[in-house]
């Protein structure tokens, strides 16, 4: 049987960076525990343990090698605020390490950047899969001027 995750808590650090999720079953019991690592304001593992019993299912590292470039994509603009503050680079690997899954190469992103330095487009490619989002930016136009009614 499928185990459901109803509620959750998330821990912050006081600028917004999250540290911590843990995930509780239909019981109120501890299922699933996320502990984030942060260095540079750039999250660089993810351990994920099962239950409170300290059983490590698996780790990911991170890796950032756009450090000329700003992320500007965003948590909240892609409606997971609860995320936290988003890191400051842009990703350019994650991998999963443990012996349950199989992911030699990990999964590397590329992006396309707009004349502001924006990500327009991010490139997801895995050990047989790529995904792409592409990104809008809608101005705000300046005031003309006032109405008048």
């Amino acid at each position: 049987m499928k185990e459901l995750y109803g509620t959750a808590n998330h821990e912050y650090t006081t600028d917004g960076v999250l540290v911590k999720s843990v995930y509780y079953n239909s019981t109120g019991e501890i299922g699933l525990s996320f502990d984030y690592k942060v260095l540079d304001g750039n999250t660089i593992a993810c351990y994920l343990w099962e239950n409170d019993k300290g059983n490590l299912k698996f780790t990911v590292r991170y890796d950032y090698q756009f450090l000329n470039l700003t992320n500007t994509i965003g948590n909240e603009n892609r409606g997971m605020a609860f995320y936290g503050k988003q890191d400051k680079n842009l990703l350019s690997v994650y991998k999963y390490e443990n012996q349950i899954i199989n992911d030699p190469g990990g999964t590397t992103y590329t992006y396309e950047i707009d004349t502001q330095n924006r990500v327009v487009k991010r490139m997801e490619v895995g050990q047989s899969e790529l995904f792409y989002d592409t990104y809008t930016y809608y101005e705000k136009p300046p005031c003309a001027g006032i109405l008048r009614l």
